[in-house]
């Protein structure tokens, strides 16, 4: 039983040290965002790189249904990133991103 005692005490001390560690020099929510910025960009540039640009890009972005494809794509990113923000973070609420996931399930269920 002493033995175990040594133990536990290390771990509290392990753990008190590890509590006094320097915060991070910035907000996680800020390293979120920067490496999302950095990643659309990277693959805007690979995109253009290997595909390059339609020949009727004039054309294309007279029609509904071009413009339309960024709209979803847009939204569909703006939700996935929050959502990934507030799931990253251990302890954090829950916020207005999953609030409405748990609405869909509460539907789900009712029917």
């Amino acid at each position: 039983m002493g033995a175990m005692r040594e133990a536990d005490v290390k771990t509290d001390e392990l753990i008190e040290l590890l509590a006094q560690d320097a915060a991070p020099p910035w907000p996680y929510r800020t390293v979120f965002l920067v490496a999302v910025t950095g990643g659309v960009v990277m693959s805007a540039l690979v995109f253009h790189s290997f595909i390059g640009v339609r020949p009727d890009v004039d054309r294309a972005l007279e029609t509904a249904r071009f413009l339309f494809k960024f709209v979803i794509t847009i939204a569909l990113a703006v939700g996935a990133t929050g959502l990934a923000l507030t799931m990253s973070r251990p302890g954090a609420r829950r916020g207005r991103w999953l609030k409405a996931g748990s609405e869909q399930e509460q539907f789900e269920i009712v029917r």
